[in-house]
Parts: structure tokens; C-alpha cells; sequence
């Protein structure tokens, strides 16, 4: 089980709501909600549906999320 801790990042940049997301992926809304605010964790398998919908490699969804300050430095 991973820890997706980039996942609201990357679902925002791709400018995709919970539910289009789900939809992409194949992944209930509920569950995107819980691994977004860290609730759950994610099979290997959800992490390559995910990361195949939003268009990312599935490492991208593990990576810390890069706060809007650290990017200006």
C-alpha cells in the first residue's frame, strides 16, 4: 500500500475535479477523497490507474507536494 500524497496536486494541475478523475480511472470518489487527505492508502494498481488518467508517472503521486513559496525560490 502507498502513501499519495501528490495526488490533489496533480488531480488540480490537470484541472480535474474528484469526480472526473474517478471516472478517468475507474476509481470511486470516495476513495480518491480518502487518499487525498491521507486516510487510506493506495494499491500499486490504483496508483497506475490513477497516474495513467491524470497523465503522470505514478512517482509523481508519492512526491511530497511542492508548496506555491518553495517554487518562487
Amino acid at each position: 500500500m502507498v502513501a499519495l500524497v501528490g495526488l490533489r496536486q496533480a488531480r488540480q494541475q490537470a484541472a480535474m475535479s474528484q469526480q472526473e478523475l474517478s471516472v478517468a480511472a475507474g476509481v470511486r470518489q470516495a476513495t480518491i477523497s480518502q487518499l487525498e487527505i491521507g486516510a487510506t492508502r493506495a494499491r500499486p494498481t490504483t496508483v497506475r490507474r490513477l497516474a495513467r488518467a491524470l497523465g503522470v508517472a505514478p512517482v509523481v503521486l508519492q512526491k511530497q507536494p511542492v508548496v506555491a513559496e518553495e517554487q518562487a525560490r
